[in-house]
Protein backbone atom coordinates (compact mmCIF):
# COMPACT_ATOMS: atom_id res chain seq x y z
CA UNK A 1 0.00 0.00 0.00
CA UNK A 2 2.98 2.58 0.83
CA UNK A 3 4.68 1.33 -2.23
CA UNK A 4 1.79 2.23 -4.29
CA UNK A 5 1.21 5.20 -2.36
CA UNK A 6 4.66 6.49 -2.99
CA UNK A 7 4.45 5.32 -6.63
CA UNK A 8 1.49 7.87 -7.54
CA UNK A 9 3.13 10.77 -5.28
CA UNK A 10 6.96 10.05 -7.32
CA UNK A 11 4.77 10.16 -10.15
CA UNK A 12 3.11 13.48 -9.79
CA UNK A 13 6.40 14.99 -8.91
CA UNK A 14 7.85 13.94 -11.89
CA UNK A 15 4.77 15.25 -13.68
CA UNK A 16 5.24 18.40 -12.34
CA UNK A 17 9.13 18.10 -12.61
CA UNK A 18 8.34 17.97 -16.44
CA UNK A 19 5.56 20.39 -16.69
CA UNK A 20 7.59 22.71 -15.11
CA UNK A 21 10.49 22.35 -16.84
CA UNK A 22 7.96 22.80 -20.20
CA UNK A 23 7.00 25.91 -18.76
CA UNK A 24 10.47 27.16 -18.32
CA UNK A 25 11.21 26.54 -21.93
CA UNK A 26 8.24 27.45 -23.64
CA UNK A 27 8.77 31.12 -21.68
CA UNK A 28 12.42 31.21 -22.73
CA UNK A 29 11.35 30.17 -26.47
CA UNK A 30 9.02 33.17 -26.36
CA UNK A 31 11.73 35.39 -24.41
CA UNK A 32 13.69 34.81 -27.80
CA UNK A 33 11.32 35.02 -30.23
CA UNK A 34 9.96 38.09 -28.82
CA UNK A 35 14.05 39.27 -28.61
CA UNK A 36 14.28 38.62 -32.35
CA UNK A 37 11.36 40.33 -33.48
CA UNK A 38 12.30 43.43 -31.99
CA UNK A 39 15.77 43.36 -33.48
CA UNK A 40 14.69 42.28 -36.60
CA UNK A 41 12.53 45.57 -36.46
CA UNK A 42 14.69 47.25 -35.34
CA UNK A 43 17.78 46.42 -38.29
CA UNK A 44 14.98 45.80 -40.96
CA UNK A 45 15.83 46.83 -44.44
CA UNK A 46 13.43 49.82 -45.20
CA UNK A 47 11.52 49.73 -48.11
CA UNK A 48 12.99 51.57 -50.58
CA UNK A 49 10.89 54.96 -51.80
CA UNK A 50 9.16 54.92 -55.21
CA UNK A 51 10.75 56.34 -57.44
CA UNK A 52 10.64 59.61 -59.16
CA UNK A 53 9.10 59.59 -62.21
CA UNK A 54 9.50 63.32 -63.55
CA UNK A 55 5.99 64.09 -65.49
CA UNK A 56 7.72 66.24 -67.81
CA UNK A 57 7.45 70.00 -69.18
CA UNK A 58 3.99 71.18 -70.94
CA UNK A 59 4.06 72.98 -74.33
CA UNK A 60 3.66 76.63 -74.43
CA UNK A 61 0.70 78.11 -76.65
CA UNK A 62 1.02 77.86 -80.26
CA UNK A 63 3.78 80.72 -81.60
CA UNK A 64 2.65 83.01 -84.35
CA UNK A 65 3.54 81.31 -87.97
CA UNK A 66 4.33 85.31 -88.00
CA UNK A 67 7.00 85.30 -85.45
CA UNK A 68 9.57 82.54 -86.15
CA UNK A 69 11.96 84.77 -84.35
CA UNK A 70 10.96 84.90 -80.31
CA UNK A 71 14.29 87.20 -78.93
CA UNK A 72 17.17 88.91 -80.93
CA UNK A 73 19.83 89.94 -78.85
CA UNK A 74 22.50 92.11 -80.46
CA UNK A 75 25.86 93.32 -78.68
CA UNK A 76 24.43 92.86 -75.57
CA UNK A 77 27.39 93.27 -72.51
CA UNK A 78 27.92 93.75 -69.35
CA UNK A 79 31.18 95.55 -67.80
CA UNK A 80 33.63 93.43 -66.92
CA UNK A 81 31.62 90.44 -67.35
CA UNK A 82 29.93 90.17 -70.58
CA UNK A 83 31.93 91.13 -73.46
CA UNK A 84 29.52 91.96 -76.89
CA UNK A 85 27.48 89.14 -77.41
CA UNK A 86 24.52 88.75 -80.61
CA UNK A 87 22.05 85.93 -80.78
CA UNK A 88 18.83 84.80 -82.20
CA UNK A 89 16.23 82.52 -80.46
CA UNK A 90 13.92 80.90 -82.89
CA UNK A 91 10.69 79.49 -82.19
CA UNK A 92 11.37 75.90 -80.77
CA UNK A 93 15.18 76.46 -81.34
CA UNK A 94 18.13 74.94 -79.25
CA UNK A 95 20.90 76.62 -78.30
CA UNK A 96 24.01 75.84 -76.29
CA UNK A 97 26.04 78.69 -74.96
CA UNK A 98 29.31 77.36 -74.31
CA UNK A 99 32.95 79.05 -73.11
CA UNK A 100 35.14 78.81 -70.35
CA UNK A 101 34.93 79.92 -66.70
CA UNK A 102 34.11 83.45 -66.11
CA UNK A 103 33.27 84.32 -69.86
CA UNK A 104 29.81 85.31 -68.48
CA UNK A 105 27.43 82.31 -69.48
CA UNK A 106 25.18 83.03 -66.22
CA UNK A 107 25.30 86.68 -66.63
CA UNK A 108 23.96 86.22 -70.59
CA UNK A 109 21.17 83.94 -69.67
CA UNK A 110 20.49 86.28 -66.58
CA UNK A 111 20.10 89.79 -69.36
CA UNK A 112 17.93 87.16 -71.23
CA UNK A 113 15.91 86.47 -68.48
CA UNK A 114 15.14 90.36 -67.40
CA UNK A 115 16.91 89.90 -64.32
CA UNK A 116 19.89 92.03 -65.28
CA UNK A 117 19.80 95.04 -67.42
CA UNK A 118 22.90 95.27 -69.71
CA UNK A 119 25.47 98.02 -69.79
CA UNK A 120 24.82 98.00 -73.93
CA UNK A 121 23.28 96.06 -76.17
CA UNK A 122 19.78 95.63 -77.47
CA UNK A 123 17.14 92.61 -76.33
CA UNK A 124 14.12 92.36 -78.35
CA UNK A 125 11.38 89.73 -77.67
CA UNK A 126 8.24 89.23 -79.02
CA UNK A 127 5.08 90.43 -77.46
CA UNK A 128 3.97 87.67 -74.66
CA UNK A 129 6.90 85.65 -75.25
CA UNK A 130 7.59 83.81 -71.86
CA UNK A 131 11.03 83.56 -70.12
CA UNK A 132 11.99 81.71 -67.44
CA UNK A 133 15.48 80.73 -65.85
CA UNK A 134 16.67 77.83 -63.71
CA UNK A 135 19.72 79.37 -62.06
CA UNK A 136 22.46 77.08 -60.92
CA UNK A 137 21.93 77.76 -57.18
CA UNK A 138 18.48 78.81 -55.75
CA UNK A 139 17.72 81.16 -52.84
CA UNK A 140 14.94 81.25 -50.82
CA UNK A 141 13.35 84.46 -49.31
CA UNK A 142 12.29 82.14 -46.42
CA UNK A 143 14.21 79.39 -46.54
CA UNK A 144 12.02 77.79 -43.26
CA UNK A 145 8.71 77.36 -45.70
CA UNK A 146 8.13 73.85 -46.78
CA UNK A 147 8.94 73.04 -50.67
CA UNK A 148 5.01 72.46 -50.59
CA UNK A 149 4.34 76.37 -49.56
CA UNK A 150 6.77 78.07 -51.41
CA UNK A 151 5.50 76.36 -54.35
CA UNK A 152 2.05 77.81 -53.51
CA UNK A 153 3.17 81.05 -52.88
CA UNK A 154 4.95 81.15 -56.04
CA UNK A 155 2.17 80.16 -58.22
CA UNK A 156 -1.16 81.48 -56.23
CA UNK A 157 -3.26 79.52 -55.09
CA UNK A 158 -5.48 78.47 -58.84
CA UNK A 159 -1.98 77.18 -60.48
CA UNK A 160 -0.52 75.27 -57.37
CA UNK A 161 -3.73 73.48 -57.23
CA UNK A 162 -4.25 72.77 -60.79
CA UNK A 163 -0.93 71.79 -60.76
CA UNK A 164 0.01 70.32 -57.82
CA UNK A 165 3.88 70.04 -56.83
CA UNK A 166 2.98 66.11 -55.96
CA UNK A 167 2.46 65.62 -59.28
CA UNK A 168 5.61 66.65 -61.13
CA UNK A 169 7.60 63.46 -60.62
CA UNK A 170 10.77 66.35 -59.44
CA UNK A 171 10.09 65.51 -55.56
CA UNK A 172 8.98 62.83 -52.95
CA UNK A 173 5.90 62.97 -51.22
CA UNK A 174 8.23 62.57 -48.24
CA UNK A 175 9.87 65.79 -49.06
CA UNK A 176 7.41 67.98 -50.04
CA UNK A 177 6.77 68.96 -46.06
CA UNK A 178 10.99 69.54 -45.53
CA UNK A 179 11.37 72.82 -45.46
CA UNK A 180 13.59 74.35 -48.57
CA UNK A 181 16.50 75.28 -46.48
CA UNK A 182 17.49 71.56 -45.62
CA UNK A 183 16.64 69.95 -49.10
CA UNK A 184 19.69 69.28 -51.27
CA UNK A 185 20.75 71.96 -53.66
CA UNK A 186 19.48 68.83 -56.62
CA UNK A 187 16.23 68.87 -54.64
CA UNK A 188 15.92 72.41 -54.71
CA UNK A 189 16.61 73.01 -58.23
CA UNK A 190 13.99 70.73 -58.66
CA UNK A 191 11.56 72.61 -56.64
CA UNK A 192 12.70 76.16 -58.30
CA UNK A 193 11.98 73.82 -62.04
CA UNK A 194 9.00 72.73 -60.95
CA UNK A 195 7.68 75.73 -60.69
CA UNK A 196 9.42 77.36 -63.61
CA UNK A 197 7.06 74.99 -66.02
CA UNK A 198 3.79 75.10 -63.94
CA UNK A 199 2.80 77.52 -66.97
CA UNK A 200 5.65 76.46 -69.55
CA UNK A 201 7.40 79.37 -71.27
CA UNK A 202 7.80 79.92 -74.51
CA UNK A 203 11.76 80.07 -73.78
CA UNK A 204 13.16 77.97 -71.22
CA UNK A 205 16.79 79.14 -69.74
CA UNK A 206 18.56 76.55 -68.37
CA UNK A 207 22.16 77.61 -66.14
CA UNK A 208 24.35 74.56 -65.69
CA UNK A 209 21.87 71.65 -65.60
CA UNK A 210 24.44 69.13 -65.29
CA UNK A 211 25.81 70.03 -62.51
CA UNK A 212 27.33 67.04 -60.30
CA UNK A 213 24.73 68.12 -57.43
CA UNK A 214 22.29 67.29 -59.67
CA UNK A 215 23.17 64.59 -62.24
CA UNK A 216 19.93 62.64 -61.91
CA UNK A 217 17.66 65.77 -62.96
CA UNK A 218 20.19 66.55 -65.71
CA UNK A 219 19.66 62.99 -67.12
CA UNK A 220 15.76 63.25 -66.78
CA UNK A 221 16.04 66.93 -68.49
CA UNK A 222 17.91 65.29 -71.38
CA UNK A 223 15.18 63.21 -71.66
CA UNK A 224 11.95 65.33 -71.26
CA UNK A 225 13.83 68.36 -73.46
CA UNK A 226 13.55 66.36 -77.01
CA UNK A 227 9.64 66.60 -76.22
CA UNK A 228 9.08 70.42 -75.09
CA UNK A 229 7.63 72.85 -78.08
CA UNK A 230 9.26 76.06 -76.89
CA UNK A 231 13.05 77.34 -77.46
CA UNK A 232 15.71 76.10 -74.90
CA UNK A 233 19.18 77.97 -74.26
CA UNK A 234 21.19 75.95 -72.28
CA UNK A 235 24.32 77.77 -70.68
CA UNK A 236 27.32 74.67 -69.46
CA UNK A 237 31.03 73.38 -70.23
CA UNK A 238 29.96 69.92 -69.79
CA UNK A 239 32.04 68.22 -71.99
CA UNK A 240 29.94 65.57 -72.43
CA UNK A 241 26.56 67.53 -73.24
CA UNK A 242 28.61 69.28 -75.71
CA UNK A 243 29.56 66.05 -77.68
CA UNK A 244 25.32 64.88 -77.82
CA UNK A 245 24.16 68.45 -78.57
CA UNK A 246 21.82 68.58 -81.24
CA UNK A 247 21.55 72.44 -82.47
CA UNK A 248 23.04 75.76 -82.49
CA UNK A 249 26.16 76.18 -80.76
CA UNK A 250 27.33 80.09 -79.12
CA UNK A 251 31.04 80.06 -77.70
CA UNK A 252 31.57 83.13 -75.57
CA UNK A 253 35.05 84.55 -75.13
CA UNK A 254 35.90 86.00 -71.40
CA UNK A 255 36.45 90.31 -71.41
CA UNK A 256 38.95 91.50 -72.66
CA UNK A 257 40.05 88.62 -74.72
CA UNK A 258 41.78 89.54 -78.05
CA UNK A 259 38.94 88.00 -79.86
CA UNK A 260 36.30 89.54 -77.74
CA UNK A 261 34.15 92.80 -79.38
CA UNK A 262 33.61 95.66 -77.48
CA UNK A 263 31.41 98.62 -78.14
CA UNK A 264 30.25 101.65 -76.78
CA UNK A 265 26.64 102.03 -77.68
CA UNK A 266 24.38 103.05 -75.88
CA UNK A 267 21.76 100.84 -73.92
CA UNK A 268 18.52 99.85 -75.66
CA UNK A 269 16.44 97.68 -74.18
CA UNK A 270 13.56 95.78 -75.94
CA UNK A 271 10.70 93.92 -73.93
CA UNK A 272 7.35 92.72 -74.94
CA UNK A 273 7.79 94.34 -78.27
CA UNK A 274 4.28 94.80 -80.08
CA UNK A 275 4.74 93.08 -83.44
CA UNK A 276 3.82 96.75 -85.40
CA UNK A 277 6.38 98.32 -84.04
CA UNK A 278 9.95 96.64 -83.99
CA UNK A 279 11.64 99.95 -82.96
CA UNK A 280 14.43 100.08 -80.54
CA UNK A 281 13.49 101.96 -76.95
CA UNK A 282 15.80 103.36 -75.02
CA UNK A 283 16.02 102.57 -71.43
CA UNK A 284 15.08 105.82 -69.47
CA UNK A 285 17.19 107.65 -67.28
CA UNK A 286 17.01 105.75 -63.41
CA UNK A 287 15.85 102.85 -64.69
CA UNK A 288 16.65 100.23 -62.39
CA UNK A 289 19.43 97.98 -63.08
Amino acid sequence: MNRKHESKSESRISKKFYSDKDSRVTARRARNATVRLETLERDRVRRPPVPLRFAGIGNPAEPSPDTPTLLEATDLSVRGRLAPTSLEVPSGGRILITGPNGSGKSTLLRVLAGDLTPDSGTLAREDGTGCALLHQETTFANPSRTAEAWYFDTLGADLAEERPLRDTGLLSRRDLGRPVGQLSIGQQRRVALAALIARPPEILLLDEPSTPRSLALAAELDEALPGFAGAVVIASHDRWLRERWVGTELRITPVGDARSRHSAAPVQWIRDLPDAGRQPVTRPEGAHR
